[in-house]
């Protein structure tokens, strides 16, 4: 189980990559578009079934609650743990530029939405606080890629209780007469 979920993690971890570089490469625009995050997001789901199904086929078919949740887990973690790397070197080191180029495009949009809703309402407050907070934090500073990895195995353990819930299999119980 170990090894599999090693080769597999560096595949996902590989499949991000080649995402946040091919998005990297298509400018901010493109590396902040909801569609882009909703794509990566079915993908990397697709591809977490698809490789616990494969994990299942090849020990037999049966697989447990927990060793498919295992499977899926640490295929997600090792991944991003590959991926986060990946854009501490990008957001640190290649290109630190582009990090701010992010941000501003952020703070940006938040004003977009602050200007469209009135004074009074609850959120307001809320954006004005998100647009104060962000002008004053390195967004992909290590220490905040780190961050974003724990949330993010977080977010993958979610949905990796769900792909388990549905990918396991049980052996069946003989009755005996």
């Amino acid at each position: 189980m170990k090894d599999y979920i090693l080769k597999n993690g560096l595949v996902f971890g590989a499949i991000s990559i080649i995402l946040n570089s091919a998005s990297y490469s298509l400018g901010v625009d493109f590396f902040m578009s909801p569609a882009l995050l909703i794509s990566k997001i079915v993908l990397y789901v697709t591809v977490l079934v698809f490789l616990s199904l494969n994990f299942r086929k090849i020990i037999g078919d049966y697989i447990s609650f927990k060793d498919t949740f295992s499977v899926s887990l640490g295929i997600a973690a090792a991944g991003s743990f590959i991926s986060t790397l990946f854009l501490i070197l990008l957001f640190n080191f290649i290109d630190s530029n582009f990090a701010v180029l992010i941000k501003q495009a952020t703070i940006e949009k938040l004003i977009m939405s602050l200007e469209q809703i009135p004074e009074g309402n609850a959120f307001y407050e809320n954006i004005e606080n998100s647009i104060e907070e962000i002008e004053n934090t390195n967004l992909y500073s290590v220490t905040n890629q780190w961050k974003a990895l724990i949330q993010e195995i977080f977010s993958y353990s979610v949905i990796c209780v769900i792909l388990a819930l549905f990918i396991k299999k049980d052996k069946p119980i003989e009755m005996s007469e």
